[in-house]
């Protein structure tokens, strides 16, 4: 899968303003889909730019991969609706 990037990431890795690369995007120079570019299109238009540190978009993929993760030892663990309910009614008692 290419990697995307946000417009607003994509101008601070090639230096430039945001509006820079909206009007590539209205003249057809870059592609965009959902708002987001493809990185080696973005380097393919600015050859010239050194995206250093690739640690930081790795690290954002780690983020969303394990915020997706369901793990079903949780799923398994959750009490059922029967002892929710008693434990509602026991907390409105003490109250």
């Amino acid at each position: 899968m290419a990697k995307r990037i946000s417009l607003s990431r994509a101008a601070r890795l090639v230096g430039v303003k945001r509006g820079v690369l909206q009007q590539q995007i209205r003249s057809g120079e870059l592609q965009t889909f959902e708002g987001e570019i493809v990185l080696s299109d973005l380097l393919h238009a600015y050859p010239d730019a050194q995206i250093e540190d690739s640690s930081m978009l790795e690290r954002v993929e780690q983020i969303i991969e394990q915020a997706t993760f369901i793990n079903p030892d949780s799923i398994a663990r959750k009490p059922d609706n029967v002892a929710l309910t008693a434990r509602i009614m026991s907390l409105s008692e003490n109250l």
